[in-house]
């Protein structure tokens, strides 16, 4: 079998457990369960070679681009909603307005355990702290300055 059936068959079966286990437990979040069941695959995965484990890792990369894509985009959450129920350009820009889509990530980092405290005033927790130290780097990897 080929490098890119073992990867494409390892990464079929890791998709079809992380979905199984975002229904069934309550732990960490998706893309940490992700990170968990993808990462025993792929280590598993190393005994059939690079070209097997690169083929693999290119194809969690993009599944976990456009499942965060998703998760986070606002014309995608449009989508979703207008597919639940026609809404009118002024409910649209009542839904979408700065001061809601602010409150709305804040709400995400807090409930994903990025930020603690209450408005107005909200900090980093070790967590989030650990998350801007990680951009920071790669920031000054890529040579991305902000």
């Amino acid at each position: 079998m080929s490098g890119w059936t073992q990867a494409f068959i390892y990464f079929f079966v890791v998709v079809v457990l992380h979905g199984v286990f975002c229904r069934v437990s309550r732990g960490p979040n998706a893309v940490i369960k992700f990170f968990i069941i993808g990462g025993i695959a792929g280590l598993a995965l190393l005994r059939a070679g690079a070209a097997a484990v690169l083929s693999y890792a290119f194809l969690c990369e993009c599944h976990l681009f456009f499942f965060t894509f998703v998760r986070s985009s606002v014309s995608v959450s449009l989508l979703l909603m207008l597919g639940q129920k026609p809404m009118s350009a002024s409910e649209i820009d009542d839904f979408y307005s700065h001061a809601s889509m602010v409150q709305d990530r804040v709400r995400k980092l807090l409930n994903e355990g990025f930020l603690r405290g209450a408005e107005p005033n909200y900090a980093l927790t070790l967590k989030g702290k650990l998350l801007v130290l990680l951009f920071r780097c790669f920031q000054a990897f890529f040579r991305h300055v902000s």
